[in-house]
């Protein structure tokens, strides 16, 4: 979407269902149910973040390298599938990396016991499998779809919503800067109604985050 750029949208949302089925297979394999807590709680978000850095380094390398005007096709192919084939290497390991960063991040819901574990184990697992997947589709799908879906030639624009969150940003990030203790004061009053937001079902976490925040009990 900000890129502004249809094929570009086609090429990152084909990563999901990838990421999806391998997700489904490997739960299948190891004998897990696949239900709401397990595959309803993946976020495609994060799901397609490696395919959408890989995506947005392919058009940025077609959109700035140096035009020449080729005659023969298969030359212009060629250097088409150099361009893709360099915006790839060139993220790899800073996206598996990642990758794998977020997984881990997950490693302490793999080791919870009990009612806890049954809730967030499969969840977490699910989790991991569908980031594996995701990272397998990044390498291998998504450079063969930007081959065949993106052109040689493409141009790198802003769009009108990129162009209004830019003004914005540039407006407000000066006053907030300025005016640190207000800034700071609305961040953690923000923090706080997120955290007491759901004191109806959960008290106690509410209570306890005031204690830590302000040292007193609402």
């Amino acid at each position: 979407m900000f890129l502004g750029d249809l094929r570009s949208a086609l090429i990152v949302s084909a990563t999901i269902p990838v990421a999806l089925f391998l997700a489904v297979i490997v739960t299948v394999l190891r004998g897990e149910s696949a239900n709401l807590l397990s595959i309803g709680a993946i976020d495609l978000g994060i799901i397609v973040d490696a395919t959408v850095i890989m995506v947005e380094n392919i058009f940025r390398h077609l959109a700035h390298a140096v035009r020449r005007e080729l005659s023969d096709p298969e030359t212009r192919l060629s250097e088409k599938l150099n361009r893709i084939l360099a915006a790839a290497v060139e993220v790899d390991r800073p996206i598996f990396f990642s990758v794998m960063i977020t997984i881990a991040a997950f490693l302490p819901l793999f080791t919870m016991q009990g009612v806890e574990g049954q809730i967030f184990g499969p969840m977490s697992r699910t989790y991991a499998y569908a980031l594996l997947g995701a990272v397998i589709a990044t390498f291998t799908v998504t450079p063969v779809i930007s081959s065949l879906l993106l052109p040689a030639r493409v141009n790198d624009v802003e769009t009108f919503v990129v162009r209004q969150l830019r003004k914005l940003y540039q407006y407000v990030l000066p006053l907030a800067v300025r005016n640190y203790g207000l800034s700071a004061t609305i961040a953690i009053a923000f923090l706080e109604f997120v955290a007491c937001s759901g004191r109806d079902w959960a008290p106690s976490s509410c209570q306890s985050w005031k204690k830590a925040t302000f040292g007193f009990a609402g």
